[in-house]
């Protein structure tokens, strides 16, 4: 994990409030911080939630790498790929970087619904992520939408 400054903690309120305070203080680029508990966990929309103790770390599908290695794989392991990774996605232009999204991103060409944080929601045709990050929708009336927020369910 060279060049990266990883911390470890039991439990914390929010890792992105602890995060901003060790900005704040002059932490260096690169700085990682890892909470096995999190009480006040916080996201996007001022979203709010709680990472119980001992419920597993890894993303969805991670479970997958016990079958894949035939062995345990440490959560430093998983890190030292994940941070590789971030190197190299960090090395890439913007423009680079927006057409690797863009062809990895499973939303494209698909039937989805934007639910919206006024209780409203589009529904229509993923056709684009702009450079910026707008996803654009058409809906069945032939509208076009550039959305920058919502929550995007797949559709058929």
């Amino acid at each position: 994990m060279s060049g990266w400054n990883v911390r470890w903690m039991a439990s914390t309120g929010s890792t992105n409030d602890d995060l901003l305070a060790a900005g704040r203080a002059g932490a260096p680029d690169k700085t990682v911080l890892i909470a096995d508990h999190q009480t006040a966990g916080k996201g996007r929309l001022d979203r709010r939630w709680e990472t119980p103790a001992n419920i597993g770390w890894a993303p969805e599908g991670a479970a997958s790498l016990l079958g894949e290695s035939g062995r345990r794989v440490s959560r430093e392991e998983v890190m030292a790929v994940m941070l590789s990774e971030l190197d190299e996605l960090l090395s890439l232009s913007p423009e680079q970087l927006h057409d690797r999204y863009r062809r990895r991103l499973s939303t494209l060409n698909r039937e989805v619904r934007v639910e919206l944080p006024n209780s409203t929601f589009v529904e229509g045709r993923a056709l684009d992520v702009e450079s910026d990050g707008r996803l654009v929708v058409l809906d069945s009336c032939g509208a076009t939408h550039r959305l920058d927020v919502g929550d995007i369910v797949h559709l058929r």
